[in-house]
C-alpha cells in the first residue's frame, strides 16, 4: 500500500519520470519500477518493508526457470497443492502467484489463514473485508 505523498511523488517528480523512461524497454518494469523509485528516494526509503509478502514457488527444471509454477494447474494433485499451501503458510506471504483461477481452493484457504475470511465466504463478504482493511491502512498512513 502506498501513501498519498508517494503517489504524488510518482506523478510530479522529475526523478520518477526519468526512471520511468529508463524502464520503457525493461522486461518486467511494473514489478521493479515502484520499488526502485522507493529505494532511490531518501524521503520514502525508510518506509520499505524488506519482504515482498508474496508466495511464489519456482520450479527446479531448467526449462521453465523464468516462470513460476501454477499452483492450481490442471493435473496438480491434491497432495501437491497441500504441499504448496504448507510452504506458503510457513512464509509470511499474503499474495499468491501464479494461479489459474482466483476461485480455486488455495487462495481461499490462505485468505482464511491470513485475513480470517472464511474459506466459504461470498464474493461480497471478501470485498467488504478488503474495503475495511484498505480503510484501516489509509487511516494508518
Amino acid at each position: 500500500i502506498v501513501s498519498r505523498s508517494f503517489t504524488q511523488h510518482c506523478v510530479r517528480s522529475t526523478q520518477a519520470r526519468t526512471l520511468l523512461a529508463s524502464y520503457a524497454r525493461s522486461v518486467s518494469s511494473p514489478e521493479h519500477y515502484f520499488i526502485h523509485l522507493l529505494q532511490l528516494s531518501p524521503r520514502f526509503r525508510e518506509t520499505l518493508i524488506p519482504d515482498a509478502l508474496r508466495g511464489v514457488i519456482w520450479p527446479h527444471s531448467r526449462r521453465s526457470a523464468q516462470h513460476p509454477l501454477t499452483l492450481d494447474a490442471a493435473g496438480t494433485s491434491a497432495h501437491e497443492q497441500a504441499a504448496y499451501l504448507a510452504r506458503i503458510r510457513a512464509s509470511r506471504a499474503i499474495f499468491l502467484r501464479k494461479l489459474r483461477s482466483h476461485s480455486s481452493l488455495i487462495p481461499r484457504l490462505l485468505d482464511h489463514d491470513r485475513r480470517r475470511v472464511p474459506a466459504n465466504a461470498s464474493a461480497a463478504h471478501r470485498a467488504y473485508a478488503d474495503a475495511v482493511r484498505l480503510h484501516l491502512a489509509l487511516l494508518i498512513a
